[in-house]
């Protein structure tokens, strides 16, 4: 396995939340991490990470999921959440 990529808890870890709370990301959809092909494990990338980490902050700063969720949106279609 790439050591940029790892399965939930050790990302979890890196992205300083519990695993469920990776689990819950990726089961609303804010998070999309790739699926190991032989077994099925749920792995994470660095971008992943850094997308746990985005997301704690902004909910620290009073942001809701449902708000996060679009700003992520625009990032990845490489617009600009800048109004937000």
């Amino acid at each position: 396995m790439d050591a940029r990529v790892m399965t939930v808890t050790p990302a979890a870890a890196a992205g300083s939340v519990e695993p469920h709370v990776e689990r819950y990301y990726s089961r609303i959809g804010l998070l999309k991490p790739m699926r190991h092909l032989e077994n099925s494990y749920k792995l994470c990338s660095e971008a992943d990470v850094k997308h746990l980490r985005f997301i704690r902050k902004t909910q620290q700063v009073g942001y809701s999921l449902c708000e996060i969720a679009e700003i992520l949106h625009h990032a990845a279609d490489a617009g600009s959440p800048c109004p937000r």
